[in-house]
């Protein structure tokens, strides 16, 4: 069972990470670079909504792995739980 959750956790992880990082530098600096500023906006306002909910269901994923793991193992996983609680919640869109 922690093999499976801590799978679940890493690839979660990576994907919440992968796509912050693909995102801001690769997508956005293309965007811009090839549509300009004015014509970039309306596709990143489409995109954005898709964009925070797959960085919000992985960092979800990530943090009730981390969860259920720290019940069990302890350790880092404690400050893992943490650290995903502030990030989910500073990505969070406010309503």
């Amino acid at each position: 069972m922690a093999s499976a959750l801590r799978f679940v956790y890493f690839v979660a992880l990576a994907v919440w990470v992968g796509e912050i990082v693909f995102f801001s530098f690769v997508v956005a600096p293309a965007l811009f670079g090839v549509l300009g500023a004015e014509r970039a906006a309306p596709v990143l306002a489409t995109i954005f909504p898709r964009y925070y909910a797959i960085g919000a269901v992985a960092a979800g994923l990530a943090l009730g792995a981390a969860a259920v793991l720290q019940r069990s193992l302890r350790g880092w996983w404690i400050a893992a739980v943490l650290a995903l609680t502030v990030g989910l919640a500073a990505t969070a869109p406010i309503a």
